[in-house]
């Protein structure tokens, strides 16, 4: 299954597709060019936030020719993540980042989608150390199958270089996410790393 979730950069807890059965969305794809690697469409869901058990409502949305990465590790680009979960190796099938808006979302997936951990921060940020706790500019979270959530809520993130001429950001992470969707689970993300093309 896939998951839709929205947030603010400042946000430390997102409104997302799951965790309570009203939610339902839909994503379609309007046009994909797999030569330039764009892709347009429209979505719309209701999301749910555990934490105050509030709901919200997003409609009419629209992307038009944004770019994707299909590259991976050891293949199809110099797209690198790598991560421990829960003192697990893992990784990532798909890596992507993608400026928009003036944010910036990095990404390491399983080939599902349904498995992830993603940054969201400014496009415009600088190296250095950020604390991952819901009180900075960036936001981290660890998405471990479509009925669960974890949001950073304690950690950092190290930005140690960050081109944004080319597009190009490699930085290394550490924290702890809390399940927010209706659970108490935790889980330890350490030895996080990433060099990323957006």
């Amino acid at each position: 299954g896939n998951l839709a979730s929205f947030a603010t950069t400042g946000t430390s807890v997102p409104w997302v597709s799951s965790g309570n059965a009203t939610c339902t969305g839909t994503l379609t794809i309007t046009a994909l060019n797999t030569t330039s690697k764009r892709m347009s469409g429209t979505f719309s869901f209701k999301g749910y936030r555990a934490s105050d058990n509030s709901f919200k409502n997003i409609t009419v949305g629209v992307f038009t020719n944004v770019s994707y990465s299909t590259g991976t590790t050891g293949g199809g680009g110099n797209n690198t993540f790598t991560v421990k979960i829960d003192g697990v190796n893992w990784v990532p099938s798909v890596i992507e980042g993608l400026a928009s808006n003036g944010d910036l979302g990095l990404s390491g997936s399983n080939t599902a989608g349904d498995k992830y951990i993603s940054f969201a921060m400014p496009d415009t940020i600088m190296p250095g150390t950020y604390v991952l706790d819901g009180t900075s500019l960036v936001d981290a979270y660890y998405v471990p199958n479509t009925s669960a959530v974890g949001v950073a809520s304690a950690g950092s993130l190290i930005i140690t270089s960050h081109n944004t001429t080319t597009g190009v950001i490699v930085g290394t992470f550490n924290f702890n996410a809390v399940d927010i969707i209706g659970g108490t689970t935790t889980y330890n993300i350490t030895n996080g790393a990433f060099n990323i093309s957006y």
